[in-house]
């Protein structure tokens, strides 16, 4: 116990000399007061994408599962580890596609989830019926700073302006760097800050143009 309060103590201590009373106050309210308050900080990113885009896809195909048996049918290794069965039919039935990108050998290396239509996500943010947003993309380990992220991406985008989309969204952490740099990549542009407060049942949206 004494060991554990030492633990809490130093974190602190080392929050403090870097970031100061804001960063304190942060963790304090998220890790504590999480049931009650919750603050989420995106960086709002937007792909204008055109009819019938066409990509340089460097010999990768992109797959999109439907529903849950094909799903769990064919992914396969460390991408069927991050999609467990519970979580990927959860997310089906609220009207989000599995992305999955291949190599010539049939190799998965990379996935998101995506959706299109007009609807309300996470973060109060509407999306229109021309319109899409991805998340939760993931390139596994092994295969990390090989460019495929934005490859993927082009390849989303590609299959999304033969569907009559015309924007694709996505919603990163300030923090998240190395995605942020693999959206620009993919010519994706930053056109907001969007800040959520959850408190109880109360949302309080603040945007930043």
């Amino acid at each position: 116990m004494l060991k554990a309060l030492r633990y809490i103590k130093d974190r602190f201590l080392v929050s403090y000399r870097k970031y100061g009373h804001y960063h304190i106050i942060k963790i304090l309210l998220s890790n504590f007061f999480k049931p009650i308050f919750q603050y989420l900080n995106y960086k709002v990113f937007v792909k204008e994408l055109q009819e019938n885009i066409d990509c340089n896809s460097n010999g990768l195909k992109l797959r999109i599962f439907r529903n849950i048996s094909e799903l769990r049918q064919n992914i396969k290794g460390e991408i069927a580890e991050m999609n467990p069965c519970d979580l990927a039919q959860e997310r089906l039935k609220k009207g989000q596609f599995c992305a999955v990108t291949e190599d010539k050998e049939g190799n998965q290396l990379f996935y998101l989830w995506f959706s299109y239509g007009r609807r309300k996500i996470e973060t109060n943010f509407t999306i229109k019926n021309d319109e899409a947003f991805f998340y939760s993309a993931y390139t596994i380990l092994e295969r990390r700073g090989q460019n495929i992220y934005p490859v993927a991406l082009e390849l989303l985008a590609s299959y999304l302006s033969k569907e009559r989309i015309k924007k694709l969204y996505c919603f990163i952490s300030p923090t998240n760097f190395s995605s942020i740099r693999g959206v620009e990549k993919a010519g994706f542009k930053k056109v907001r800050n969007l800040r959520n407060v959850k408190f109880l049942m109360c949302n309080k949206l603040i945007f930043k143009l």
